[in-house]
């Protein structure tokens, strides 16, 4: 069982990582204002919310928010930092797809995903 915990810690922590380091990777939408920007560090939020479940992908997010805070600093009062926060763990998608597989059990962090007909 313990083993399991830290297999799961690690790829939460490495996952988080990668998205930190994407998160480098931003370039601005040409048709939108130059200070909105797309970057690719969703992707392993996404990924790690599909294999490891809504708390993995909550993990995720909270290393790579906190990495961000150490390496970059904020710019904003760290009102930046808790609204991508808050909107990443909103409503995780992972959350949507394990709700609605007949065979799997519910997660208990999916409280407020809807339950399988």
């Amino acid at each position: 069982m313990k083993r399991n915990q830290t297999r799961r810690l690690t790829l939460a922590a490495m996952m988080g990582a990668v998205s930190f380091v994407l998160m480098y990777f931003s370039f601005s939408v040409p048709v939108l204002s130059p200070f909105a920007s797309f970057d690719l560090s969703a992707l392993p939020d996404l990924i790690g919310g599909f294999v490891l479940g809504p708390v993995g992908a909550v993990e995720i997010i909270a290393v790579k928010v906190l990495l961000k805070l150490v390496f970059k600093g904020t710019s904003s009062m760290f009102t930046g930092e808790i609204q991508k926060f808050l909107l990443c763990t909103a409503y995780p998608p992972s959350c949507i797809i394990r709700s609605t597989e007949p065979s799997a059990a519910r997660p208990s962090a999916c409280c407020w995903a809807p339950s399988p007909a």
